[in-house]
């Protein structure tokens, strides 16, 4: 299995067909086709079925696809930091949406200082698992809940979590709330948090009513702009929707940690831990000076 195939692979995919990807690499469909041939030959499965307009994966070509685009990712990776060698050095850092927020002045700090290139994968907190234990990434900005076995962890900071809706000019606007409050409610969910937030309220003996479930933690805020209902999301991410009526939802249980954590330690994520931690250490105690 080549590098080229994998390309060629993921064009294939990423255009729909194989005739549509020919015309991307200026090359006649037949030779593609048999790049494609020898390429399940080599691996003993079909990856996608071929239709008459539009191909279609197969349980085998969606796994080859997340992988093919990790491994390209990486070779163009070591292409670029190869090139920089002697120059800056790279830093493979994950990070997910509901993080980018709290992490982007420090990083650039961190460049800065340090003299480094950032390779940033976004990413939810499983997809930044997964990237660890196959080594793409040097460290990731996760979230609990999570199984961390098999990682390196250090505690940044513990977030309360937030319902979001649009202003009610009846209730006031930063003052807590009960889940009790929000039992009746039609809540969004973003899907990272579903079981986690369904735990708390089976924990007062409620059933939460459920209007509209997501994948990003922002999509869950632009519903609830729209009145659609009420968001629950970590604390963070809420902070830029100043328009929006934010209130702390009053449960101890219902609190999201963020993590540094990473696979195999090296000189430089130590300094960026030297970095970081004192930040957070100092947002904890209420003495940040940002």
């Amino acid at each position: 299995m080549e590098l080229r195939q994998l390309e060629y692979f993921k064009k294939i995919v990423d255009c729909g067909s194989i005739s549509a990807a020919a015309r991307v690499f200026h090359m006649s469909q037949p030779p593609l086709s048999y790049q494609m041939k020898q390429l399940e030959s080599e691996l003993g499965v079909t990856l996608f079925l071929r239709g008459s307009r539009h191909i279609e994966l197969t349980q085998a070509g969606m796994v080859l696809y997340r992988r093919a685009e990790d491994m390209l990712n990486l070779a163009a990776s070591a292409t670029r930091e190869v090139a920089d060698a002697g120059s800056k050095t790279t830093f493979r850092l994950g990070m997910t949406p509901t993080n980018s927020i709290p992490m982007v002045a420090l990083l650039s700090r961190f460049a800065t200082q340090q003299n480094i290139r950032y390779e940033i994968y976004d990413g939810n907190t499983f997809r930044q698992k997964e990237l660890l234990e196959s080594r793409l990434i040097e460290a990731a900005v996760i979230r609990t809940p999570i199984d961390t076995t098999g990682l390196h962890t250090c505690r940044l900071i513990e977030e309360g979590m937030v319902a979001v809706r649009k202003v009610n000019r009846s209730l006031v606007t930063g003052a807590r709330i009960h889940l009790e409050d929000l039992a009746d409610e039609p809540l969004i969910l973003y899907r990272r948090y579903d079981e986690f937030v369904r735990s708390a309220f089976d924990g007062i003996g409620l059933n939460p009513y459920v209007i509209c479930e997501c994948d990003d933690g922002r999509t869950a805020l632009q519903f609830a702009r729209s009145g659609l209902g009420t968001a629950i999301v970590p604390v963070s991410i809420a902070r830029e929707y100043e328009d929006l009526e934010i209130r702390r939802i009053d449960a101890p249980d219902l609190t999201t940690v963020i993590l540094l954590a990473w696979k195999e330690d090296s000189d430089l994520l130590r300094l960026f831990r030297e970095e970081i931690v004192p930040h957070f250490e100092r947002i904890r105690t209420g003495d940040s000076p940002d």
